[in-house]
């Protein structure tokens, strides 16, 4: 009989992409990069699934001026860009980055 040795879980720590949560069984497609150690967001169940291993550069030059997600901050709503999609980014957020490309490297 084979086991397979525990996965090592990744901290969120500057760097690293993790998923967002608003409680236990909330996980879906909403990611955010950490700009700073969060080692707080551990023990809340935010699990990091990659990290930045090139370019960090690049991901600090990111605008972040719109902050948290509402209710806490005035970025974009999830309901509002799952529904609109782009034309609610483009028309509300004109300067939020995007992702264009990524790689993952194993």
């Amino acid at each position: 009989m084979s086991r397979l040795a525990p996965a090592k879980r990744l901290k969120n720590k500057k760097g690293t992409i993790t998923f967002a949560v608003r409680g236990a069984n909330t996980r879906a497609t909403q990611v955010f990069l950490n700009l700073r150690d969060n080692l707080d967001l551990d023990k809340s169940g935010f699990l990091p699934f990659g990290r930045v291993v090139e370019g960090m550069d690049v991901v600090e030059k990111i605008y972040y001026s719109y902050g948290e997600l509402p209710p806490r901050g005035s970025g974009p709503d999830p309901e509002k860009s799952e529904m609109m999609g782009e034309e609610y980014f483009s028309r509300s957020f004109a300067r939020l980055d995007k992702i264009e490309k990524a790689v993952v490297v194993e």
